[in-house]
């Protein structure tokens, strides 16, 4: 079965709307199933076998938000976050946030007695924004399946299936100021990247039987194993 997305999202911040859309082509599930005849003298009616995929779940989304104006930083959270810790804890306890601003010069020393920081915008800064995040990945399902008729009285199946999850983000961060009370020399942009991938795969295992054992009775059994 083709399939055709459309996803869209939008979002206000500091009074600006900003858009994102995805659009993809893709096959939601297919299968395929073999029917196998069998000598009618060994007492198996029909054998059958088969292979379905389904595609369970889309993370494909591009989600963007703007500010022209904005009055806090994301360099405040990174302040918040390293006052109380030395720059030797910055690193071993903060190493993918505020010791990046502190690498690149975006949070200074306020007080190194009390181990507190303050960012290279002060608070109130007219500050330009643009975050983006950038996602893809799917949760599908392939089985692999099998089912037999003996004599018209016993049905058995079984199924093999493998779950495959898979999701990608990309998260870019981007602000700067011309705000003319920092003077000349002054942080003009930061620029901060976020990339997460996850992936996983898992088995599952279904088992079943119906025996007729009159014209009117059938007993059943199945067996199903968790995710």
């Amino acid at each position: 079965t083709p399939a055709f997305e459309v996803n869209d999202a939008s979002a206000a911040w500091y009074n600006t709307t900003a858009t994102g859309n995805s659009t993809r082509f893709y096959i939601g599930n297919f299968s395929l199933m073999l029917y196998a005849p069998t000598n009618e003298k060994s007492g198996w009616r029909a054998i059958t076998f088969g292979i379905a995929y389904d595609r369970q779940a889309t993370y494909h989304w591009t989600r963007n938000a703007i500010a022209e104006h904005a009055t806090t930083s994301l360099l405040d959270a990174f302040v918040n976050e390293a006052n109380g810790s030395s720059v030797d804890q910055l690193y071993s306890n903060f190493g993918f946030t505020s010791a990046l601003a502190w690498d690149s010069y975006s949070i200074d020393p306020l007080d190194s007695a009390t181990d507190t920081y303050q960012s290279r915008w002060p608070s109130g800064t007219d500050v330009k924004q643009s975050h983006t995040i950038d996602s893809h990945g799917r949760v599908s399902n392939t089985a692999f399946f099998f089912g037999a008729n003996y004599e018209d009285r016993w049905y058995i199946g079984a199924s093999l299936g493998v779950i495959g999850a898979r999701y990608v983000r990309k998260t870019d961060h981007t602000e700067s100021s011309d705000d003319p009370a920092l003077g000349l020399d002054h942080l003009q942009r930061i620029d901060y990247s976020e990339d997460l991938t996850t992936s996983g795969n898992g088995v599952d295992l279904r088992l079943g039987a119906i025996a007729r054992v009159g014209e009117r009775w059938r007993l059943g059994a199945s067996f199903h194993t968790r995710h």
